[in-house]
């Protein structure tokens, strides 16, 4: 037996004025109100936490691949700056000699 059918058994007996009766009927719509309103904000949060976790993974991989990079030109750096340090002593070398 569903709530509803419950309450109008009690208005039955009771009446529909009884103050019981009235009171629980509110209560009953209120709480079917915020269980609807929850279920929303779950479903909401829901979605909102898979987007995130997608942006998150999105994140992690440019991440990675800035880090791929980043060594990348530093290895680029390194062989630019040994190149200039041999040239420079070849230089020096030559001035000297």
């Amino acid at each position: 037996m569903t709530i509803e059918e419950r309450l109008n058994q009690l208005e039955a007996r009771a009446g529909k004025n009884d103050e019981l009766v009235r009171t629980l009927r509110d209560n009953f719509e209120v709480i079917a109100s915020l269980e609807g309103r929850q279920s929303t904000l779950l479903k909401d949060h829901s979605e909102w936490l898979v987007a995130h976790d997608k942006a998150m993974a999105e994140l992690d991989k440019r991440i990675a691949n800035l880090a791929i990079e980043a060594r990348e030109a530093d290895k680029h750096l390194e062989k630019r700056i040994s190149d200039l340090v041999v040239a420079i002593g070849e230089f020096v070398r030559r001035e000297i000699a």
